[in-house]
């Protein structure tokens, strides 16, 4: 395992269960634009939810996002996301919602 730089402030995380929560966490709640140092190297959810509005582009682009971002870390991923039309959540909210369904198979 490669140390992980937590975007929380807890510094270069070294525990693999720690660092594979951390960087969940850190694609759901990061900002595309929080650096320009970075620039088109940053991985955010909030990011490709504006850019994708079809579920299942969106979960191909997290897929692909959360590869990226485990293998800078882990030796061996695997990562699968799903997206089932059939569970939908809220449906009389106004903003669209679905479920992705994430799956991590990591090998250290």
């Amino acid at each position: 395992m490669n140390p992980y730089p937590c975007l929380n402030g807890a510094g270069w995380c070294t525990d693999p269960e720690f660092a594979i929560d951390q960087i969940l966490k850190d694609y759901c709640r990061c900002e595309y634009s929080a650096t320009k140092l970075y620039r088109n190297r940053i991985r955010s959810l909030p990011y490709q939810l504006m850019r994708y509005t079809d579920p299942m582009a969106l979960a191909n682009v997290v897929e692909e996002d959360l590869l990226y971002l485990y293998k800078n870390t882990f030796d061996g991923v695997q990562c699968s996301v799903t997206y089932d039309p059939n569970n939908q959540y809220d449906l009389e909210v106004e903003s669209p919602r679905f479920h992705l369904e994430i799956s991590l198979i990591i090998n250290d």
